[in-house]
């Protein structure tokens, strides 16, 4: 039989309570960069890769050695370009030691109504580390 806890906070704070190497996987998907501020406060494209890599430390010593850390995030599109900031936090974490090993599509059939005339319904940025 499994146990399930969820905690609610910061995970910078909560997994300091966890010993090194704890999970085998580690699994978020962060506020995204410009978006939803009527929700939260928004962290801006430019800080995004600063902002993502205060909770590295964390991550990687609670991460077991054969762990896998998977990070999901939305690009952000402006008039049909695509901000930079998911690739850039993606290059701070490899050179903090994250190794990069794939992109994945998240296919969402049933995401929230709306319409964009330069994206699909495929959500893209998904990144598996190890």
């Amino acid at each position: 039989m499994y146990k399930t806890e969820v905690y609610l906070g910061d995970s910078r704070e909560i997994l300091k309570k966890y010993p090194d190497g704890y999970f085998n996987l580690i699994m978020t998907s962060p506020p995204y960069a410009d978006a939803r501020k009527n929700h939260y406060d928004s962290i801006s494209t430019a800080n995004y890769p600063e902002f993502f890599l205060s909770f590295h430390e964390e991550f990687w010593r609670v991460l077991a050695e054969d762990g896998s850390f998977v990070l999901n995030i939305k690009d952000k599109v402006v008039d049909g370009v695509r901000d930079r900031y998911v690739w850039k936090t993606v290059m701070a974490l490899a050179e903090k030691g994250w190794r990069c090993v794939d992109d994945y599509a998240w296919v969402k059939p049933n995401a929230m109504p709306g319409y964009w005339v330069n994206r699909g319904s495929a959500m893209s940025g998904n990144i598996a580390f190890t």
